[in-house]
């Protein structure tokens, strides 16, 4: 009696998980869900700008802080359970210059980005001791 009901709870709490691009949208909901986005709410006029990619068949985050570089980057595993959560691995994270240093000293254990759509064109993106807002943005603007 108690393994059917242990089966159906890690059933309902199971994650969906993504593998690629396509799998990606698929858990944010949107099929053309952008992978460049520019952050509205500094407050230091230099916004961090993050892009999802695929390298080497994984996924991959890169925040980049404007005109100072890399912030900090790494290949992510980005799951669906009641939230949609990124998580870096401690091997896999790289922090760049541009990275606070206690942003590093938070980070470089790993790192977990909680995304969540505000609006249609609004992601906030959260860590411990960090968020901000973000809109689709392109190279050239």
């Amino acid at each position: 009696m108690i393994l059917p009901f242990l089966l159906f709870i890690s059933l309902v709490h199971a994650s969906t998980c993504a593998t690629d691009i396509s799998s990606f949208r698929k858990i944010m909901g949107n099929d053309s869900f952008p992978l460049l986005w520019r952050e509205t709410t500094a407050d230091d006029g230099k916004p961090l700008i993050v892009k999802i990619s695929e390298e080497k068949g994984k996924l991959f985050l890169q925040f980049v802080k404007s005109k100072e570089g890399l912030w900090a980057e790494g290949t992510a595993d980005i799951c669906k359970n009641e939230e949609i959560i990124a998580s870096i691995s401690k091997e896999q994270i790289r922090l760049g210059k541009a990275a606070h240093w206690i942003l590093k000293m938070s980070m470089k254990g790993g790192a977990k980005f909680k995304l969540n759509m505000i609006t249609d064109n609004v992601l906030k993106i959260s860590t411990f001791g960090w968020s901000g807002e973000f809109v689709p943005t392109s190279l050239s603007d």
